[in-house]
């Protein structure tokens, strides 16, 4: 698939929010202090007019577990995780890109498959480490059903790592479960990990898609 008709420009984005996610599980998340913002618009369409681009996906069935400010979110993780929610069953490939924008080529370029509604959790290739400070970009491409080299919508989302302090570090070594973890994330404003115990906890039986270079 072709990457200039997914249009991975490094300040454009489509952000879906699922505010009942955040809200159930990981109470207490708030966005940490001099958030860094970032440009967003949503319904993008790239490689032609959406009227003519056959949705392989009903509605919007597919969402990114990401809050819905327009901010950058954390990860204290060098090889963090990303979760998705499909609610539609309809068999489709997507196209899943991890940027880094001072980089001419995508860090990660991989078709995934959705087959079934659920959660799906995407993690990235072991070799890959991130830099401290600096925001990345994930994006998933859904493919026109009737023109696979088209996208209907990309669905993308920023990341940055900050590493964990040495209370931090402590809080959640003494923490016994899943949820107490989230929930300390949470309280930090680390979204990523905070999501990753919360689905451990909650939806243990989400689906693995571990990406290779």
């Amino acid at each position: 698939m072709n990457l200039t008709k997914i249009g991975l420009l490094a300040s454009v984005f489509v952000l879906f929010a699922t505010p009942a996610f955040s809200s159930k599980w990981l109470q207490g998340y708030t966005t940490r202090g001099n958030p860094k913002r970032v440009y967003q618009r949503k319904n993008t369409s790239a490689g032609g007019s959406r009227s003519y681009c056959s949705d392989p996906l009903e509605g919007k069935s597919l969402s990114l577990l990401v809050p819905e400010e327009k901010v950058v979110h954390y990860s204290a993780s060098a090889h963090p995780s990303f979760f998705f929610e499909s609610k539609g069953a309809a068999y489709t490939s997507l196209l899943f890109t991890f940027v880094d924008p001072d980089v001419a080529e995508p860090l990660v370029e991989s078709s995934i498959v959705v087959d079934e509604a659920g959660y799906y959790k995407i993690s990235l290739p072991a070799d890959i480490e991130l830099v401290p400070g600096r925001i990345y970009f994930w994006h998933i491409a859904i493919p026109c059903s009737n023109d696979p080299d088209s996208n209907r919508e990309v669905l993308a989302a920023a990341i940055s790592i900050i590493p964990a302090s040495e209370q931090l570090k402590l809080r959640l070594k003494l923490a016994e479960t899943s949820s107490e973890k989230s929930k300390i994330y949470a309280e930090q404003g680390i979204w990523y990990d905070g999501v990753n115990y919360a689905m451990k906890a909650n939806f243990p039986d989400f689906t693995l898609i571990s990406l290779q270079k």
